[in-house]
């Protein structure tokens, strides 16, 4: 199997606007912010995704989806869309619930995990050390699950992702209009499933003991096996695994002959700041929604007119 890169996509590069000038004048806003968004895009190729690359991916994000409002309201883009509107708005709209529910499942994930985290950080302030065990070991069983739930999550945006592939050429539509929104709602959600992809990918915790540096079922599926990490790199961790490694290290002294010397310390450092990390995503993810929520409506909206 040809393998591919999960975060860059090279089987699907996104082509480059150049559109016509005699377009309406969002056609120069929304190039500019399709080619802040490519450019945000690249920070992604950094190892280990830290909370704050990803939530500026969904800041840009949810800049560039205020931005199609615009440009699909526009009176030449209204008439292109209406004229493939069962072709070009039904597949906007699939898109659409796909990636809502990626937000709302990476919404309630960190919802649940701040009040994982918030329940060891009580057991730790109170010394309870006779429930700090069972609430880590909970945390554990959590994140470990979510991987799962967070595979089926991405299987509709490969699926898209697949069948953009498969799309019939730019250069089949003699309509400049009709091109031009053709070209920005493609790359729009190629942006889309990338920063999700890369959401999801900085939430999950790597195989670490998986010979060669493999990565766990969710990063399997998600074609990671070729993102290029340095050795260095490897040894590092975003706010995920920096919990998750101190919450392991910390069930161990428990489970450990030394269990009455346990130090919390690390754990809490590590936990106040994969809580602080969780505050920012979820900014971003509501951000996020907001604007596909709004999307959406100007769609419907462009069916039932």
């Amino acid at each position: 199997m040809a393998k591919s890169s999960f975060l860059n996509a090279s089987n699907c590069p996104l082509r480059s606007i150049s559109l016509p000038s005699r377009l309406h004048s969002n056609s120069h806003k929304i190039e500019a912010e399709l080619n802040k968004a490519k450019a945000c895009k690249k920070s992604f190729l950094l190892a280990p995704l830290q909370a704050k690359t990803v939530k500026d991916g969904l800041v840009r994000l949810a800049e560039l989806y205020n931005c199609v409002e615009d440009f699909i309201n526009s009176p030449s883009n209204q008439q292109a869309l209406h004229q493939q509107r069962e072709k070009l708005v039904d597949e906007a709209l699939d898109a659409s619930v796909a990636f809502l529910d990626t937000c709302d499942a990476a919404r309630d994930f960190l919802s649940t995990l701040k009040e994982y985290i918030e329940d060891i950080q009580l057991a730790l302030r109170r010394g309870q050390y006779s429930r700090i065990e069972s609430k880590v070991s909970a945390y554990l069983c959590f994140t470990k699950k979510m991987k799962k739930d967070f595979s089926k999550c991405l299987r509709p945006l490969k699926y898209m992702e697949r069948k953009m592939q498969s799309s019939p050429a730019l250069l089949d539509f003699d309509d400049h209009d009709m091109l031009m929104v053709v070209k920005v709602l493609g790359e729009v959600k190629m942006i889309t499933i990338s920063v999700f992809r890369c959401l999801v990918l900085s939430l999950t915790v790597p195989e670490k003991k998986v010979k060669l540096g493999g990565w766990s079922l969710i990063a399997k599926l998600i074609h990671t096996a070729s993102f290029p990490l340095e050795n260095d790199q490897r040894n590092n961790a975003n706010e995920v695994e920096s919990a998750h490694d101190a919450l392991c290290s910390l069930l161990e002294q428990f489970q450990g002959i030394n269990a009455g010397e346990v130090d919390a310390q690390v754990a809490k450092t590590k936990l106040e700041a994969l809580e602080m990390s969780i505050e920012g995503l979820q900014v971003g993810l509501d951000s996020m929604r907001r604007c596909l929520l709004q999307n959406r409506v100007s769609l419907l909206n462009i069916l039932t007119n």
